[in-house]
């Protein structure tokens, strides 16, 4: 196992070293592959090639944007054509609560403990409420209930010495 010293000066080293130089034979072989490369990019840029290339994006797009334009044209004439309908007039009888019921529920409560920006933890209290609302009107017979969570967290402050 090599120490940090160890590993400093076999870095150093490193890179007092100079790498050999290639040899003729691999030298004429990177010399080749660069030849055909660039017989392969002139191949690539043949004017009938680049429109084919284009015209496979292009065609899609095109087909997509005629689809969309003639279903927005579609929906946009449907809305013209149909004929205005009158909202029925609000019923003028509203609802009168004679008993109303404000209710709420703890569903849980658990404490955790959390790191402040800090650094410093921090305890929080968390509690879980169902709060539920209820309105009568006796005369009709109409009850209307609403029921929506709620969730409260308290920060508490925890005592760091």
């Amino acid at each position: 196992m090599m120490d940090d010293a160890n590993l400093n000066s076999f870095e150093s080293e490193l890179r007092r070293l100079t790498p050999a130089a290639p040899g003729p034979a691999l030298l004429m072989r990177i010399r080749q592959a660069g030849s055909r490369a660039r017989a392969v990019s002139l191949l690539r840029r043949d004017p009938a090639r680049s429109w084919l290339d284009l015209l496979k994006w292009l065609m899609p797009a095109t087909a997509s944007g005629m689809a969309l334009v003639l279903v927005t044209s579609l929906l946009w004439t449907a809305g013209q054509n149909e004929p205005d309908r009158a909202l029925p007039a609000p019923s003028r009888t509203l609802i009168k609560a004679d008993q109303v019921h404000i209710d709420r529920e703890l569903v849980a409560s658990f404490q955790t403990v959390a790191e402040s920006p800090e650094g410093l933890p921090v305890r929080f209290e968390l509690q879980e409420w169902m709060d539920r609302v209820t309105f009568r009107d006796t005369s009709r017979g109409i009850i209307v209930e609403q029921r929506s969570p709620r969730v409260e967290i308290v920060p508490v402050r925890f005592e760091s010495y």
